[in-house]
This record gives C-alpha cells, sequence and structure tokens, in this order.
C-alpha cells in the first residue's frame, strides 16, 4: 500500500473513533448501540402512537391532550364522554405541567424531570439531548462507573455501555 493510502486508512480509524491504543487506555467516550431500542413513551415530537394509553391513566403516552389525540383515545375506550379541556384539567388536578403551561424546558423547569422520570412536567424534551432519548425510550446510558453496584456487576466491560432501566418510583405516575 502506499503511504497515502496508509494515511488514509489510519485517518478513518481515527475519526471512526476506533482506537489502536493499546490494551488499558481510556477510551474517551462511551459508545451507544448502533441500534436504538423500541420506543417506549410516545410525545408530541415524535407523534401519537395510536392505541397508547395516556400517561394520566398509568400509560405510556405522553402527548399533549388535543382534539386529534382524545378522539384515539376514546376510540380505545378511554375519556369518553370527555372533552380536551377536562382531560387538561384531569393532568392539571395532578400538578402536571403540559406544553401549554410552558415550553422548551427539556423538563429542566420547576416542575422537572419529565412525567417518565419521576417529575411532573410532560413538555415534550428537546431533540438531540439525552433527556430525549431517555424519555423517548425508557433507557439511560450510563458509564461502569457511575452504575448502581447492581448494574455495575453485570456490566460485560468498562467500554461497553449498558442501559439501565427507569426505576419502579421513575416510571408511574404520581
Amino acid at each position: 500500500m502506499s503511504q497515502r493510502v496508509t494515511n488514509f486508512v489510519l485517518a478513518g480509524i481515527a475519526l471512526c473513533g476506533l482506537s489502536l491504543a493499546p490494551a488499558g487506555c481510556e477510551q474517551p467516550f462511551m459508545a451507544k448501540p448502533s441500534q436504538a431500542p423500541p420506543m417506549k413513551y410516545c410525545f408530541d415530537t415524535v407523534g401519537h402512537r395510536p392505541g397508547a394509553k395516556p400517561w394520566i391513566l398509568g400509560g405510556t403516552c405522553c402527548c399533549m391532550p388535543s382534539a386529534g389525540v382524545l378522539h384515539d383515545w376514546q376510540a380505545h375506550g378511554y375519556f369518553v364522554g370527555q372533552t380536551v379541556e377536562d382531560v387538561i384539567a384531569l393532568y392539571h388536578a395532578h400538578g402536571i405541567a403540559l406544553a401549554t403551561d410552558h415550553r422548551d424546558c427539556n423538563n429542566a423547569c420547576e416542575y422537572g424531570p419529565h412525567v417518565v422520570k419521576g417529575g411532573k412536567c410532560m413538555v415534550p424534551p428537546t431533540p438531540g439531548t439525552d433527556n430525549y432519548e431517555e424519555v423517548l425510550f425508557g433507557v439511560r446510558y450510563v458509564d461502569k462507573e457511575r452504575a448502581p453496584k447492581a448494574s455495575r456487576d453485570a456490566a460485560p466491560s468498562a467500554e461497553t455501555a449498558y442501559q439501565a432501566r427507569p426505576t419502579e418510583k421513575e416510571s408511574k405516575p404520581k
């Protein structure tokens, strides 16, 4: 191989995050799996999943109550005979802040974290953030050293990211 091709290949390896460093050297990042886990929660940014049970009733739909979403909920037996305003009032009665109350907080507001993580904020998380992935997939990626002991022991190696599912307390509506 010519020197130019060799340099090109080495540059490509470096750009792809592959390491030629000896074993035991620390990686500067924690790689996530190449395939996303299945979507667990729906919310306005990703769109409503038809048939998803509303969060306030113990389900996985964190969409803002709207005419279209309410129509689907009612078709599946939820909130029959109620209006959008009735459903919004139900969320407010439980202290949950919706996107009609405030926006663009990425659940770091006074009501945060997001309801799926045990908070009172149901504003859609900001796309591209860790919070967005955690809410969408119901999974957190944590490096081994920061993981709880039970999960740390299950991680295959220090170089592998693992999934830490929300605790029971975090995943239940209040």
